[in-house]
């Protein structure tokens, strides 16, 4: 027996006790209009990202099958929960276009391209039932009224994979023996070129650029815990500041950072900081679990640095939890979230950096870092290859990562400018 509980908007909590499997799964109800996310919390820590019918509270069935087959022994809960969240969206247009999905399905009966088309229209709407009038834009992400094409993209492909692992489940338990392997392949088939006739053409172009030297000068001067700018209350001063440094001068992600523990710090004769994957973590009493999705590695440290690590941890650090060893709580002592470092920085902006606004994130920093740690390399000599061996390296990427280009598209369009420049100047040199 498992239980597992989920937090939802009506209750704190919610327990569910399962049989053969991990919910109690009831197929037998009419599906109603509306679908909710969850994240459930299993006793080993695992997160279970699932669809739920708003007013039974019961899994949609073919959502949790497929997240169970396909997904969830190879993917982030990260990942596997955007999954959801599209198929969520998926649900929603097919109720609203009287759609019985899930009775398709299992008899074998996949979309049209007319249905497929339908819901892509509905997609780029920003999930707008009438596609044909003026769009309503809700959030501040749709207020540009554009998806970009990556992110529409990889949008209907979460549902294509849903609706080719479907096909596969449910077309040879619905089709004569004879005639399988035809209807199957003619179905995949079909679906694929469905889908595929609806990708969005082209690239957007990468908006993130690290700061420049100026920059980073400009938000350490508001940061720093001593400054009389510094919008903080005093209790989180040298928290936040610490933040900003060490995802400065280490390049690390968000949920690497969240991740770290006490026995990750460099002490006594380790001079390094430790990055290690540790999904599903019976410690972390997060919701939201942070994800480490590089490679593990040791990073370099500068000792100052790790001084005023173990400083915070010694004169700063609150803990609910004297068992508790995650490095960066928040003032009740509680492990910090994603979120909360998202408002660390977002704070500064509209405080007092508005001029950085969309610039200054907790991802520009590992841009920053790349940036900086490229122009160091080649000012010591080291070759480009060299340079990206190292970067992959020092990231966690793997051996054969094109990240390395995404992360110094600053240096990479100065160097285009000036090369551009010369040129014209070469050109019209009277």
């Amino acid at each position: 027996m498992t239980t597992v509980y989920t937090t939802n908007p009506r209750n704190s909590t919610r327990t569910v006790s399962s049989g053969a499997g991990p919910f109690q799964i009831h197929a037998n109800h009419s599906p109603p209009q509306k679908y909710l996310c969850f994240i459930a919390l299993f006793a080993s820590g695992e997160r279970f990202p699932v669809l739920l019918h708003e007013s039974t509270y019961q899994p949609v069935v073919l959502v949790t099958r497929y997240i169970i087959d396909e997904r969830r022994e190879n993917k982030q809960s990260s990942t596997v929960a955007r999954d959801v969240r599209v198929l969520r969206w998926f649900y929603e247009w097919c109720d609203k276009t009287k759609i019985r999905l899930e009775k398709r399905l299992r008899a074998g009966d996949m979309l049209t391209k007319a249905e497929v088309t339908s819901f892509c229209r509905y997609l780029r709407a920003f999930r707008r039932s009438n596609v044909s009038g003026s769009i309503e834009l809700h959030s501040t992400a749709q207020r540009s009224g554009v998806m970009s094409p990556e992110t529409f993209n990889s949008y209907i492909g979460v549902v294509q994979d849903f609706l080719l692992w479907a096909a596969y489940e449910f077309i040879p338990t619905a089709t004569p023996e004879g005639s399988v392997r035809e209807t199957l392949r003619f179905a995949l088939d079909r679906l694929r070129r469905s889908f595929r006739s609806n990708l969005k053409a082209g690239k957007s172009i990468p908006s993130r650029c690290g700061l420049s030297r100026e920059e980073v000068e400009r938000v350490r001067s508001v940061i720093d815990p001593g400054a009389t700018v510094n919008p903080f209350k005093k209790c989180v001063r040298f928290r936040n500041w610490l933040i900003f440094e060490l995802m400065l001068a280490t390049g690390i992600r968000r949920g690497e950072l969240l991740k770290l523990k006490l026995q990750h710090l460099p002490v006594g004769s380790k001079t390094t900081l430790s990055i290690i994957r540790a999904p599903d973590d019976k410690a972390d009493p997060r919701r939201h679990e942070p994800q480490v999705k590089t490679r593990i590695r040791e990073i370099p440290l500068h000792k100052w640095l790790a001084r005023m690590l173990w400083r915070y941890v010694q004169q700063y650090r609150p803990t609910r939890d004297k068992s508790q060893t995650y490095l960066f709580t928040s003032t009740r002592g509680c492990p910090m979230s994603s979120g909360a470092i998202n408002w660390i920085f977002s704070f500064l902006v509209r405080t007092c950096l508005s001029d950085l606004n969309g610039e200054l994130s907790p991802h520009t920093m590992r841009h920053t870092y790349n940036e900086q740690l490229v122009e160091l390399a080649e000012s010591l000599g080291y070759t480009q290859k060299q340079t990206e061996e190292m970067q992959r390296y020092l990231n966690g990427w793997s051996d054969i990562s094109e990240m390395p280009t995404r992360y110094t598209r600053r240096i990479i369009e100065a160097r285009a400018m000036a090369i551009a420049e010369n040129y014209q100047n070469q050109l019209y040199a009277f």
